[in-house]
């Protein structure tokens, strides 16, 4: 029984993750941006009904940290001019609410689904690597954020 239950709440965390991802990205291409903090706000009280009442502070916390190391690496790629997502509120160069809600949403993953990257810091590290920058390109092309070309410059 408790298996089950624990398979059930990963399997949850996993749809979850993808229902809160496109929920915040297609709110700011669509410029309902507020969708994003409601939908974040349900799964995020959804994950904490589920997780036993032991475990809700340090997931208050993990969702916490989530959004101040969000806020700042994404206000760093905003001012290095790596992309401009679409504004709601926030004024330039800080991030915007939809992308931290973003990074709440992944938080909720964090010690359910993806609990077997504590053990495995190269997979971990792989896997942001490469879902990271994936997740940025699918919001550029889902009209959320505006990828920043290069500059090209020529050597003398």
């Amino acid at each position: 029984m408790k298996q089950t239950r624990s398979t059930l709440r990963q399997g949850w965390s996993i749809v979850g993750l993808n229902i809160g991802w496109f929920a915040c990205v297609l709110a700011a291409a669509w410029n309902v941006h507020w969708l994003s903090i409601l939908i974040v706000s349900v799964l995020g009280a959804i994950h904490l009904a589920v997780i036993g009442r032991a475990r809700v502070i340090p997931a208050i916390l993990l969702m916490a940290a989530s959004l101040v190391l969000g806020l700042a690496l994404d206000t760093a790629l905003i001012m290095l001019g790596t992309f401009e997502p679409n504004r709601w509120l926030m004024p330039y160069p800080m991030t915007t609410i939809w992308l931290l809600m973003l990074w709440v949403n992944f938080s909720l993953v964090l010690n359910e689904s993806l609990q077997f990257l504590q053990r495995h810091l190269l997979i971990a590290a792989v896997m942001g690597a490469l879902f990271g920058p994936l997740a940025y390109f699918a919001a550029s092309r889902l009209g959320a954020i505006h990828i920043m070309n290069p500059v090209n410059r020529r050597c003398p």
